[in-house]
């Protein structure tokens, strides 16, 4: 099985490089789902991608995971919020992408 995990510098350019996301859904069923507000590095723990998504929400930051203090791999997460209650939905970049695929693939099929 392939290690998924990231070191900064390559999340920190994977980040950069799905900037454009911003604005997109973050779903393709129909829910109470706002578009994707943030595109961001996290730790690649789920306690510490909670926490990310939990500060923006509460404050509308997203803090730099460096002064977080230094993780040994890190991912890329999406962030949208519920329109009904303004909470945070967060997943990650892979997740995603993987998703988006498989719609292609059904859409052509």
């Amino acid at each position: 099985m392939r290690d998924l995990s990231l070191t900064f510098a390559e999340a920190k350019d994977l980040c950069a490089n799905y900037q454009h996301l911003v604005g997109h859904t973050l779903t393709t069923e129909p829910t109470d789902f706002s578009i994707i507000e943030c595109v961001t590095i996290a730790p690649g723990d789920d306690v510490n991608k909670w926490m990310i998504a939990h500060d923006y929400m509460e404050r509308g930051l997203t803090p730099e995971c460096a002064e977080r203090g230094p993780y040994p791999y890190y991912d890329v997460i999406l962030l949208a919020r519920y329109k009904s209650d303004n909470s945070v939905l967060y997943t990650d970049l892979r997740s995603y992408l993987q998703q988006k695929s498989n719609l292609d693939m059904t859409l052509e099929a």
